[in-house]
This record gives structure tokens, sequence and C-alpha cells, in this order.
């Protein structure tokens, strides 16, 4: 799953709890939380501990990967898939008031160095959704 927040972008995959590389393939408790840049992880666990989530404690955010080792996704850690379920329904009952989700990020971003690039980012996906995904099956005859 794909998912982007005020937080940052986060690639949410099932996993062993021991071991960030290796799938899950019971789909059992753990999701592996990746993400292009640390303060991304930072503050999602932030905002898990803030929460005061029974059990959370300071995560180890994997330290950086290296390049070319079969991941894009540089930072990583591990949740139990509870912590990543109360951590969607506070953001959604709590953080999610916007009514533009491009427009909330801005506004949200502005004071971050990086708030353009993010920006940008999100544009590129949202054209890119407009773009290419289909409305109805009428629009795969071009494939």
């Amino acid at each position: 799953m794909w998912l982007f927040n005020e937080d940052g972008f986060f690639s949410i995959t099932t996993t062993e709890r021991g071991n960030p590389r290796k799938m899950n393939e019971d789909g059992e408790l753990y999701v592996c939380v990746r993400s292009r840049d640390e303060d991304s992880l930072t503050q999602m666990l932030k905002s898990l501990e803030m929460k005061g989530n029974a059990g959370i404690v300071a995560r180890p955010i994997v330290g950086k990967q290296r390049d070319g080792v079969g991941t894009d996704y540089l930072y990583r850690t591990i949740l139990a898939k509870e912590e990543l379920g109360r951590y969607l329904y506070s953001y959604s009952t709590e953080r999610l008031n916007y009514r533009s989700f491009k427009d909330g990020m801005a506004k949200s971003w502005e004071h971050r160095p990086d708030a353009l690039l993010r920006n940008l980012a999100l544009n590129e996906v949202w054209y890119a959704c407009k773009d290419f995904w289909p409305d109805t099956e009428d629009d795969l005859t071009w494939a």
C-alpha cells in the first residue's frame, strides 16, 4: 500500500517481525513501513507515540539501506498491523481536515525546506492517475 499524508510518503508491505526484507506469506501480524526519507518515518512514529498508544515504544528505523541491493526505499521500520491501524484511525479522525489533499499538504508543508519538491511529487502522482487510471472498461481499448 502506498500512503501519502502530512507525515510523508510510505510504502507498506507485510513482513516478518525480525526481518524487514522477508515477506510474511500468511499476512500475519506485522508490516514493514518503508520510506525514501528518514523524516517521514520519524514523523509517523512520533504521531503514534503522541497518541499514547499502548505498547508503542520508540521503534528503531532500520539504518539506511545500501543502494542497489533490491530496494529503492532507504529507510524502514516494522510495526504491528494493529499499530498501523491505530495510526490510520487517529490520522483520519483527528488530522484529516482539508477539502483538497494537495492544497492541505501544501499548507501543512509550507515551512519545510523540501515543500516544493514534496508538492511537485504529489502533483506528478495526481497527473499520472488522472491520465492513466481507467474510468471504465472502454478506456482499456488503447492497451
